[in-house]
């Protein structure tokens, strides 16, 4: 029947962290990466991989292999793409994002992923809650796979990486939409807060310009719910 249908929940989650020296995280060739992260390798709905191949290889091709690498992916988003709030829909892909240069976090992972899968390094969405991120809302990032793990990256430098709580992970957004509507459906408020458990608890990830802080430590996340 019509109506208004409200829906809320919270959970309280431990954050498990790996820290690594940036130079350990490396590029696995092809012929040696685990069969699962291939799936994260191939083009997907909105991260066109094969169509910027070019331009990956133009930008990014003679860096160095590894997380200077997709940090420098990173940089080249956060300098060259605006964030811009209404600027895309869910339609924009990351070709749509490398032409038109604007976009908000969702068209910032994408860009990203698409990128490191042309320089075959698999690269998955991620939807996630971010402390610290203002004004408070979901978001979204990446995780690109080197060395044996995956490691968190954040394009939009919005929210520090210690801080990001996962949701869930997958090829692009169309995997992982925070919502999927079915019929004449209108959202008409959401309230999303994400609170620390320790007040003295702050995460010191922030990114910012300055490469010497940002790239000092390599960051992998994995999460727990905590049972009450």
């Amino acid at each position: 029947m019509p109506g208004d249908l409200q829906l809320s929940y919270r959970a309280t989650v431990e954050l498990s962290q790996f820290d690594a020296q940036p130079e350990s995280a490396t590029e696995v060739p092809a012929a040696n990466l685990p069969l699962e992260t291939l799936h994260y390798l191939y083009p997907s709905r909105y991260c066109q991989s094969d169509l910027l191949v070019g331009l990956a290889n133009s930008e990014f091709g003679d860096l160095e292999p590894g997380y200077a690498r997709v940090s420098a992916i990173c940089d080249w988003i956060y300098t060259k793409v605006k964030y811009l709030s209404g600027s895309t829909d869910s339609q924009t892909s990351a070709c749509d994002t490398a032409r038109e240069r604007a976009g908000v976090c969702r068209d910032f992972a994408h860009l990203g992923i698409a990128f490191c899968r042309a320089l075959n390094i698999p690269a998955r969405f991620v939807s996630a809650y971010a402390y610290r991120l203002e004004p408070a809302d979901f978001h979204a990032c990446f995780e690109a796979f080197l060395g044996d793990r995956w490691y968190l990256f954040d394009a939009t430098r919005l929210a520090p990486l210690d801080g990001i709580v996962r949701i869930a992970i997958g090829r692009d957004a169309a995997d992982v939409s925070f919502g999927t509507l079915f019929g004449d459906v209108q959202m008409q408020r959401m309230n999303v807060f994400v609170e620390s458990a320790e007040d003295n608890s702050q995460p010191d990830n922030l990114q910012d310009d300055s490469d010497a802080d940002r790239k000092q430590t390599a960051i992998s996340i994995s999460e727990s719910l905590v049972a009450k």
